[in-house]
């Protein structure tokens, strides 16, 4: 089958030549893959670079990233998409091994465990991601235990993980129009609903750059808040429109889960009210029945903020900027 990789980048020039020279270098036969970038820049060398290497250069102003895939799928002919942001790289056998659980089974979402690195490429000791040790597999039969196992190991998280059926993206590349953020969540939970097969690898055929142009761990608390807040609110709109769009589906209560989970986020990160109670107590329930491991601590997050909106900020911005420190 051939596989689309798709690099997206905005404004970053710095990290794309290694994106797609970690592509280009695939231990995989070449005409089975094809390399689309899409980026809103122009450059002379880079442009040059990727004509000489047979890779298909887009230019677009679209911002938002889920649009840029947009884009970059209505160019391709992959029957399998593989999405890589522009800071990060493929182990040189990532597309093999895509390609071979693709080729097993009616899979229509692959999700890779990931090898954190540093800003030179270096591999860093402490994962940010979690390896589940084996694969976990869904295919609409499974329990939501196993959903929430899924969870537990990111399998919503990171695009550049992510693999996808042609079928899959075809079915709602007009929703990723309307959508700025939430985007890997959208992928995740719109196979699942549709009770289609799922795996969560252990293998880590991802490299995930840590930088500081990739987080906003270092920056003030006040311009931190206001970032994060905008982003939980554009995810709460996703997520609105992901549950809107699957509801009668397979698994409703773990789609309804990920809506007051993206709730609980944008409240805590809000600075006009507070948690309310019975979205706590949702919050609750969700993990008792899906069994998402970060809703403990959103649950006492909101509660302390409930108390001391100002402590439950700075303790929150103190963990961030910890996890992602040691990483850099």
């Amino acid at each position: 089958m051939m596989i689309s990789v798709i690099i997206s980048a905005h404004d970053r020039k710095q990290y794309v030549m290694s994106a797609v020279k970690s592509v280009i270098s695939q231990e995989f036969a070449r005409d089975r893959y094809e390399i689309i970038v899409v980026k809103n820049f122009l450059d002379s060398e880079m442009d040059t670079y990727l004509h000489e290497n047979a890779v298909e250069s887009l230019y677009t102003e679209e911002k938002s990233l889920a649009r840029k895939m947009v884009v970059g799928f209505m160019k391709s002919r992959g029957e399998i998409l593989c999405f890589l942001d522009d800071d990060d790289l493929y182990s040189a056998g990532k597309l093999k091994t895509v390609s071979e659980y693709f080729s097993h089974g009616n899979l229509s979402f692959l999700h890779d465990s990931i090898v954190p690195v540093n800003e030179s490429g270096k591999p860093l000791g402490k994962l940010i991601g979690k390896n589940p040790g084996q694969d976990v597999v869904i295919d609409g039969g499974q329990s939501l235990r196993t959903v929430g196992k899924a969870l537990r190991y990111n399998a919503d998280w990171y695009t550049s993980s992510m693999s996808v059926s042609r079928k899959l993206f075809e079915s709602i590349k007009d929703e990723f129009w309307r959508i700025t953020r939430g985007i890997d969540k959208y992928l995740f939970f719109t196979a699942l609903s549709r009770g289609e097969r799922l795996v969560v690898s252990s293998k880590e055929l991802t490299m995930y750059r840590v930088h500081d142009s990739l987080t906003t761990f270092d920056v003030p608390l006040e311009m931190f808040l206001r970032q994060k807040g905008e982003f939980y609110k554009d995810s709460l709109d996703s997520a609105r429109l992901l549950y809107s769009n699957s509801m009668g589906a397979r698994y409703p209560e773990a789609t309804r889960c990920n809506l007051i989970h993206a709730e609980m986020l944008a409240a805590f990160f809000s600075s006009d009210g507070h948690c309310s109670i019975g979205l706590i107590f949702s919050g609750a329930r969700c993990y008792f029945t899906v069994g998402n491991p970060s809703l403990p601590r959103w649950i006492a997050l909101c509660l302390m903020k409930n108390l001391s909106r100002k402590a439950a900020w700075r303790r929150y911005y103190n963990y961030y900027r910890k996890t992602y420190l040691e990483q850099a």
